[in-house]
């Protein structure tokens, strides 16, 4: 008969290649990484894909000259539902909106890293040609890591008259893949004439799979690259920024309150803050019909809850456009 050491090797072995082939086909598979969506613009929208450019645009209704909104989302890549949804808001309230893809679209990257601040411009020099736009009233918005980007235009950018700044970084952050979210290959999410710019280092943050303490610990690593501070400082239109105190993809209210701080200090720009302290990343953006699969959804990722990030939403959108008619009347 068998030992029972020669069966234990063999159920052992088993169990070996068991965890080995399931490890492989979870690797295969990667359900990690988030899915690109691509929307279609609808009706009353275009798809751009011209100049270099790719890209959802929804020009006012009436088709005459409005007031103007470059949006552009976070590391969700591509034209996902959630700006769609907000730029569609925006455009029944009167504006004409360029949602922008830089990345994960196609002919675009599939790293976010290195993208060329330029391109965002050559957007806005693309916005300034159409007939639904105001070329004087220009603002763009960015959600999540797209609020770096923002910030980098407008500090380097006289063609905008204010910003909004969604579940803010007050960094420049590294390059960032689906693929490997856990990794960084050290270098940066964003770069200016061809050179990338100083970016946080995440080599000294631990991997958990609690959202919250690693947000916590990437925080910590921005006290130690003050070069890779965003420009705030040399923001000189107004700022709105919105921030849920929940969130957990990385700490948003305690970076926009850094970054408000900043500039007070400068003395430069009107910097408001709208802190929620019951909503996520989610919670900017334009509200969803409550009972909706969109409002559902709210409360998928991103920490709070899907009520709490609707609330929020439907609290802050009337203050954005309160916020966007004054910035642009003040400028006429």
């Amino acid at each position: 008969m068998m030992g029972w050491k020669r069966r234990l090797k063999i159920v052992l072995g088993g169990l070996i290649a068991l965890v080995a082939v399931g490890a492989g086909l979870i690797y295969y598979s990667k359900p990690w990484v988030y899915p690109v969506s691509i929307k279609d613009p609808g009706p009353t929208g275009i798809r751009v894909t011209s100049n270099g450019l790719f890209g959802n645009y929804y020009p006012a209704a009436d088709g005459k000259r409005a007031p103007t909104i470059l949006l552009i989302g976070g590391s969700e890549g591509g034209l996902g539902l959630h700006m769609t949804h907000f730029a569609k808001g925006l455009q029944r309230a009167g504006y004409t909106v360029f949602h922008l893809s830089y990345w994960r679209a196609p002919s675009q990257p599939k790293r976010l890293e290195e993208i060329p601040v330029e391109y965002f411009e050559k957007a806005l020099v693309w916005l300034k040609s159409q007939s639904a736009v105001d070329p004087e009233r220009m603002a763009m918005a960015g959600w999540s890591r797209g609020s770096e980007a923002t910030v980098l235009v407008a500090a380097r950018n006289n063609a905008l008259k204010a910003i909004i700044l969604g579940m803010p970084g007050s960094h420049v952050w590294p390059d960032f893949d689906w693929e490997a979210p856990w990794a960084s290959k050290g270098t940066s999410g964003w770069s200016i004439d061809g050179k990338r710019l100083p970016a946080v280092s995440l080599e000294n943050v631990p991997f958990t799979l609690d959202p919250a303490t690693g947000a916590a610990s990437a925080l910590a690593e921005t006290v130690k690259t003050p070069g890779a501070a965003l420009p705030i400082a040399g923001v000189s239109i107004p700022v709105l920024m919105i921030c849920g105190a929940k969130d957990n993809i990385w700490a948003s209210c305690p970076m926009a309150k850094a970054m408000k701080a900043t500039a007070n200090s400068a003395k430069k720009a009107e910097v408001s803050l709208i802190e929620h302290p019951d909503a996520g990343h989610v919670a900017f953006g334009a509200p969803a019909e409550r009972g909706s699969k969109l409002h559902k959804s709210f409360g998928n990722f991103g920490g709070g809850t899907a009520d709490a990030n609707q609330a929020a939403l439907e609290n802050a959108f009337p203050k954005m456009l309160a916020f966007l008619e004054k910035s642009f009347e003040a400028k006429q």
